[in-house]
């Protein structure tokens, strides 16, 4: 493509962790080749860490991460871990037996799982984060109200990440359903209000 004079790049990789996960990549793909048994340090959300001994399968590229797909010996069943949260690695010499569950497989079983956690959600958004709505969500689930405000309709899995996006867009996105989610996003910003409270009086 140089040659012919036209240049192209894609970077799947947020844009502070673009070198960070490559050695485990290469690593852990050589080991699910091979069917090597690895030894992973893997932290929760909680930051609570854990070793585990897996025998990977399969790497995959999730929304914005990298995963690895692998059965735990410590929960006896296939078990996802994201590249980004596994502190250390080693790859053990024992070579486990191949296992009846291909990567297929456990890709169809991963995005099921994930399903059942789905919520639908009605947000409205000011006019002036017309652009990032339009970028995140899409003009397709997104309606303009009388006012210029936007009204979107989405399901999304609920989770930290989630409470993490509605909290970026501060006073200008608004919680219209379901209940529970307005309540936690108000609870969380009544979090953050406290914590800074104090530079106020």
């Amino acid at each position: 493509m140089e040659e012919a004079g036209e240049q192209l790049i894609i970077g799947l990789s947020p844009w502070t962790r673009v070198d960070a996960d490559k050695d485990k990549l290469a690593e852990l793909r050589l080991a699910a080749k091979n069917r090597n048994v690895v030894w992973l340090t893997y932290s929760s959300l909680e930051g609570d860490a854990e070793e585990r001994a897996v025998e990977p399968i399969g790497l995959a590229w999730k929304g914005s991460a990298w995963y690895l797909y692998a059965y735990c010996r410590l929960r006896k069943d296939s078990r996802t871990f994201k590249l980004s949260r596994i502190r250390k690695l080693r790859v053990d010499m024992e070579v486990f037996p191949r296992r009846k569950e291909r990567l297929v497989d456990l890709d169809a079983k991963w995005g099921r799982w994930k399903m059942r956690s789905y919520i639908t959600m009605v947000l409205r958004f000011h006019p002036r984060v017309r652009v990032r709505v339009e970028e995140y969500f899409g003009p397709e689930q997104m309606t303009v109200e009388e006012d210029g405000s936007l009204l979107v309709r989405s399901e999304h899995p609920i989770d930290t990440w989630l409470y993490g996006l509605l909290l970026s867009y501060g006073p200008d996105v608004r919680v219209l359903e379901p209940e529970l989610l307005a309540e936690e996003i108000s609870g969380q910003a009544g979090r953050v209000a406290e914590l800074y409270g104090q530079f106020s009086q």
